[in-house]
């Protein structure tokens, strides 16, 4: 039987190895264990940022029709690698909600790690950038707001207040939600194209001007604590 082997982060949603019993090419035999759409989008492809090996080898080198027809065989591996952006990569599974402390135990932060929770599901594009500031800027360190995840919470929804942010996040209790989870990791993949609404365009500049604003503030609150260790050291 075909055997299809997860790395990363894929490991704590599909396990390290599972083993199809039936005949079907890639996306035949991931339909029946994605269920939640981590790897699946809504067309029945795979999710970019995803690199695909059969046998050892890149499917991206192969025939591209591939992934879609090629009926596997018995003695096939599959194995399924994310890609990320400079550090992080992300993923999205459906949740219900029941109540707002199950919000409450979904959203967390660790130092590798941040989880939300929202009613809808935003591009890729504003995830990544999502990731990308929440990881890689002096904001969270500077902050007034002390729950990180809301932090989280407030660029994917590109609001500057966590009332705000809150109200925008669209969870439907009783009804279908969706659990953006990011990570870092250490593999670096290529940014991938992407067509951007006049609405998407205005979400990216409004996270991108917002928190790089905080950062060079943090940096000039930083040199005024330290000018004095800073003129001892260059005079």
């Amino acid at each position: 039987m075909p055997k299809l082997i997860f790395e990363g982060p894929l490991i704590s949603f599909f396990g390290k190895y599972v083993e199809i019993k039936k005949n079907g090419s890639i996306i035949d035999l991931l339909m029946d264990i994605d269920k939640a759409g981590i790897l699946i989008d809504k067309s029945m492809r795979i999710k970019p940022g995803i690199i695909i090996l059969l046998n050892g080898k890149d499917t991206r080198l192969l025939d591209k029709s591939l992934v879609n027809t090629r009926v596997l065989s018995e003695t096939d591996e599959v194995t399924f690698i994310p890609v990320n952006h400079g550090g992080w990569m992300f993923l999205v599974s459906k949740v219900i909600i029941r109540s707002r402390e199950d919000i409450k135990s979904i959203a967390k932060f660790s130092d590798n790690e941040v989880v939300q929770v929202l009613g809808y599901l935003p591009k890729d594009v504003i995830i990544d950038q999502s990731c990308y500031i929440f990881f890689n800027s002096n904001f969270i360190r500077f902050s007034r707001v002390k729950n990180n995840a809301m932090i989280f919470l407030m660029l994917l929804t590109s609001t500057s207040q966590v009332k705000d942010a809150i109200n925008a996040s669209g969870v439907s209790l009783d009804g279908e939600n969706y659990i953006i989870k990011c990570r870092k990791c250490f593999t670096e993949g290529k940014h991938r194209e992407m067509h951007l609404s006049i609405e998407d365009r205005l979400h990216l500049t409004f996270n991108a001007i917002t928190f790089t604003w905080h950062t060079l503030s943090y940096t000039l609150l930083t040199f005024i604590w330290r000018k004095e260790e800073l003129y001892q050291y260059y005079l």
